[in-house]
């Protein structure tokens, strides 16, 4: 009796050894080709952890070195050895002025000029600082705009007053910077800028108080001038 064709086929399936197999040479073909590409990946990114490592540490040790000189720098400027404090206080700003130790040696030395009649020194000085949204920048701001009030600047000086008080976090900043501003205006002849700032600033105060008190004689006094 004849055999069917197909009788000596055996139906087989692939197992999970085969497919194991299968994927191990696979895998291990795909490294032979990219090995050195690997290794060079490897080696970068070791290379690059090593470098990290260190520039964190680096700075670590910079910014520690920095803040115990400012003291140093600090007793300087409180001695009033302005000569002194000004020498000091450029060395320290070129050795450290990415650092937070650096900024604030970078103000004392703004405050510095502007005590010893540099005030364009003091501009240049503090004016990368000058940021009324942060801690150390509202002190810059304010000292930005002294120094350009006695540079006889006053359409400059009253530009920064009133960034101060857009940009300011808080309301008593704020409401400094547009007195200080109102008299500029004043000081200038425009009665009715002044006027206008101490009315912004009165409408800050939620509640009565003598700071607000203080503000409305202010307001009050300038219209009465003005109906002389």
């Amino acid at each position: 009796m004849a055999r069917h064709p197909t009788a000596r086929r055996v139906h087989r399936t692939t197992s999970d050894d085969d497919t194991f197999l299968t994927g191990v040479l696979e895998t291990t073909a795909w490294a032979k080709t990219h090995g050195t590409r690997l290794l060079i990946a490897g080696i970068a990114v070791v290379v690059l952890l090593a470098g990290l490592l260190w520039y964190r540490n680096y700075r670590t040790a910079i910014n520690d070195r920095a803040n115990a000189e400012l003291g140093q720098v600090r007793a300087t400027v409180q001695s009033g050895n302005y000569a002194l404090a000004k020498q000091d206080l450029e060395q320290f700003v070129a050795r450290y002025g990415g650092t937070a130790a650096g900024d604030e040696a970078r103000l004392m030395l703004g405050q510095v000029y502007l005590e010893t009649t540099e005030p364009q020194k003091a501009i240049d000085t503090v004016e990368p600082l000058s940021k009324p949204g942060d801690p150390i920048g509202i002190n810059a701001a304010f000292l930005l705009a002294a120094a350009h009030e006695a540079a006889k600047q006053p359409a400059e000086a009253e530009r920064v007053y009133l960034s101060i008080a857009d940009d300011a976090r808080f309301d008593y900043q704020k409401q400094d910077a547009l007195d200080r501003a109102a008299r500029l205006r004043l000081e200038q002849g425009n009665a009715a800028g002044a006027i206008e700032l101490y009315e912004r600033i009165i409408a800050m105060f939620k509640e009565d108080g003598p700071d607000k008190s203080l503000f409305q004689m202010r307001l009050a006094e300038i219209q009465a001038a003005q109906q002389k």
